[in-house]
C-alpha cells in the first residue's frame, strides 16, 4: 500500500506537468514470488514489479518514465546487524555476492537517469533467485524426499 499511496498522487501532479520519472523498490525476492519463510514479502515484491511494468506501458503517453528498482543483497547496516542469526557460511557467502551501499546507489541513481524499466542489481544473485524462483516448488510438491 505504501508504494500505492506514494505513488498515485505524485503521478496525478506529473500527469498535469506532462513530464516525470517514477522510481519504485521491489526486490529480487520479486522474481522467485515467495521464499518459504516469508511468503508475503515475495508476493508483495511481485506486486511491485507487475505494477511498474503496467504503470511504465500506461504513464509513457504522458511523458511519464518508471523504474522498478529491485535490489538483491546490499550490505547495509541492517543485513550487518542479522549476522549473528545466521549460519557463518550463509553471512559469508552474503558478504561476497553483497554490494556496498555507495556503488549501489550510484547504479541506481544511473537506471533511473536512463530510465531504464527495472534495474536488478547484483547480478550474481538475481540469476540464482530467478533460478530458485523457477524451480522451488518442484521441490516443495516433491516433499522431503526431494532433497
Amino acid at each position: 500500500m505504501g508504494v500505492f499511496n506514494t505513488v498515485v498522487p505524485a503521478m496525478k501532479k506529473m500527469k498535469e506537468r506532462g513530464k516525470g520519472q517514477i522510481s519504485i523498490t521491489g526486490s529480487q525476492s520479486g522474481y522467485a514470488c515467495g521464499w518459504p519463510d516469508v511468503p508475503a514479502y515475495g508476493a508483495t515484491k511481485a506486486g511491485v514489479l507487475a505494477w511498474g511494468r503496467a504503470l511504465r506501458a500506461n504513464l509513457s503517453n504522458y511523458g511519464i518514465g518508471v523504474t522498478t528498482i529491485c535490489p538483491g543483497y546490499i550490505m547495509t547496516n541492517l543485513l550487518k546487524k542479522h549476522e549473528k542469526e545466521m549460519p557463518k557460511e550463509m553471512f559469508e557467502y552474503l558478504q561476497k555476492v553483497s554490494l556496498k551501499v555507495e556503488p549501489a546507489a550510484r547504479d541506481i541513481k544511473g537506471a533511473i537517469d536512463r530510465n531504464d524499466a527495472e534495474f536488478s542489481f547484483p547480478k550474481s544473485s538475481l540469476f540464482q533467485t530467478k533460478l530458485i524462483g523457477r524451480f522451488w516448488y518442484h521441490f516443495v510438491d516433491l516433499g522431503p524426499k526431494a532433497m
